[in-house]
């Protein structure tokens, strides 16, 4: 086997969102072909649930890498939450945290992904730290330690690039001398941890008791076991070093807020003092460094958006590295910071509002709740970015929101939109929604219309690349083609869209275009001409 190309360091570290963004990196880049190595400094992983609710845009990266299906069955439905009055017991009122139902990852998830690197002969190395590292235009050079016997063992390996997911105290971050500008917020500590419940308290709602100026605290199920339970404990009067101790002074913190004596604990699985930390890096590597996950940002774990704009991290970035096995221009490298910059700068601001809300003393308001709308970060985009061709919208697009609710209409830089209803005109039994043709292994090219004729065109031009895309016509109900015609032979799905599902999704009309859609499942270019489509593979392609 060859020498790894890239070292991803992930962390199991017990803050809420970290660890699966290294995990989901080293896993799109193995079933790209590249080989990884991935070292965690811990020897033993943590144990608690790994962020609190898996966004849709997360499901679908999910369903993009082949994992959704084994992180499903450790999902719940988030319960509707029951805020109570000072007795404790009587409800003020039940509301829904979001309209639509959310997943919540549970303890096993990283377990999952673990698994499906090691299926692929990728074992993380536990109890492997980096201690310094050096880069050449050509590699980089690292220097790892671990413990075996007793002894230190220290090699020295080189791999063609190094990336930091370790966390929110990144040594590759501070090692490369980036920035992390931003606050701690000292008045807003949560106590956060797992314990199991034994009776007392049913797994119906998500329970809620106090104000967070005296005391306030939550207590939601999760999986695996059906007497475990996340909990979050705030208040600007508490003790949170005395309460975060351990065990019994957690319960005693939580009898004194709820007035629940009858409620009789398990084990305490684990126990975390948290401040929220608003902090950001100005770019998110250097050379042939890179950073991910909270070692480029982190923030309030209101809003829902850290495991999920971290696993989003991953992901453009994988988009900007998967050419590793093909030449590829160097400044393709350098657009992760480009196109993330923005996206993390709006997500700190709206975490950070959600947190102002959620200390208020009207904080029973579900406005304090909310995570719809552009929090399901299907309308995170890279619009008017260095990479995307866009030639139906004309518009300047640079100073549009990097954080969305509802697109209006698909530009190049916004997410592939989804299509159903579709029928494989060449094998009735294939795919029949667009999303299942997409992959992190191939760009995927969509031919809209009948117009074979500019379609050669565009083939000819994409013959050059051609391992590197899948190529899709998708042709109107009424077309009259023959299922055998030659224009067929050369597309890998010949696709008829019955309910015009796919012409509504990526607001193609009568005429003919070509939608470019990237690994990362973003459109990267929309083109009504062939000398588009040779701008943006020049701007991807040596």
């Amino acid at each position: 086997m060859s020498s790894p190309a890239v070292l991803v360091l992930p962390t199991s570290s017990p803050q809420a969102g970290a660890g699966p963004s290294g995990l989901i990196l080293a896993l799109a880049l193995q079933q790209n072909g590249v080989n990884i190595r991935i070292i965690d400094k811990l020897s033993n992983y943590h144990v608690g649930e790994r962020g609190a609710g898996m966004m849709p845009r997360t499901q679908e990266i999910h369903e993009l890498l082949g994992t959704l299906p084994d992180i499903q069955k450790y999902t719940m439905a988030v319960p509707f939450m029951r805020p109570h009055d000072t007795d404790g017991v009587t409800p003020l009122k039940i509301f829904h945290m979001s309209p639509y139902v959310e997943p919540i990852p549970a303890n096993p998830y990283e377990e999952v992904l673990r698994a499906r690197l090691g299926a692929r002969g990728c074992k993380v190395e536990a109890g492997y730290e980096l201690r310094s590292f050096s880069q050449d235009s050509d590699g980089v050079n690292a220097t790892i330690v671990h413990v075996s016997d007793g002894q230190e063992i220290v090699e020295e390996a080189r791999f063609q690039y190094l990336v930091g997911a370790d966390g929110a105290h990144s040594v590759v971050r501070k090692q490369l001398g980036i920035s992390f500008l931003g606050e701690t917020r000292l008045m807003e500590n949560m106590i956060i941890g797992d314990i199991l419940i034994e009776e007392g308290i049913t797994r119906e709602f998500w329970n809620m008791w106090g104000n967070p100026q005296t005391g306030m605290i939550t207590l939601r199920p999760t999986n695996p076991n059906p007497k475990l339970f996340t909990f979050i404990v705030s208040g600007r009067e508490l003790n949170h070093e005395e309460i975060s101790s351990g065990r019994e002074k957690f319960i005693e913190a939580f009898y004194k807020i709820t007035n629940r004596k009858e409620v009789v604990f398990g084990d305490l699985i684990w126990i975390s003092n948290y401040r929220p930390n608003i902090r950001m890096v100005d770019e998110f590597g250097k050379g042939r460094v890179f950073l991910t996950g909270d070692a480029a940002h982190c923030h309030s774990i209101t809003g829902g958006q850290g495991m999920n704009t971290s696993i989003q991290d991953s992901v453009s970035q994988y988009n900007s590295r998967s050419r590793i096995k093909r030449a590829s221009k160097p400044s393709l490298l350098e657009t992760y910071t480009y196109e993330r910059v923005p996206v993390i700068a709006e997500m700190l601001q709206k975490t950070t509002r959600l947190l102002d809300k959620t200390f208020k003393p009207q904080h029973k308001e579900n406005g304090a709740w909310d995570r719809s709308g552009e929090l399901h970060q299907l309308g995170v985009n890279y619009r008017g970015g260095p990479i995307v061709v866009d030639e139906r919208n004309p518009v300047e697009l640079k100073n549009s929101s990097s954080y969305l609710s509802h697109p209006s209409g698909v530009c190049a830089g916004d997410r592939a939109p989804d299509a159903t209803g579709l029928v494989d005109v060449r094998n009735p039994g294939g795919p029949r929604r667009l999303f299942s043709t997409f992959s992190t292994a191939h760009h995927s090219a969509l031919f809209f219309g009948t117009d074979y004729e500019k379609h050669a065109s565009y083939l000819q031009t994409l013959r050059a690349y051609r391992d590197q895309f899948k190529l899709t016509l998708i042709v109107p109900q009424d077309d009259g083609s023959s299922t055998t015609a030659e224009q067929f032979a050369e597309f890998d799905y010949v696709m008829r869209d019955d309910n015009g599902s796919a012409y509504a999704a990526y607001g193609v009309a009568a005429d003919t275009q070509l939608v470019l859609v990237r690994p990362d499942a973003y459109v990267g270019a929309i083109l009504t001409r062939v000398d588009g489509l040779q701008k943006y593979l020049e701007g991807i392609f040596v």
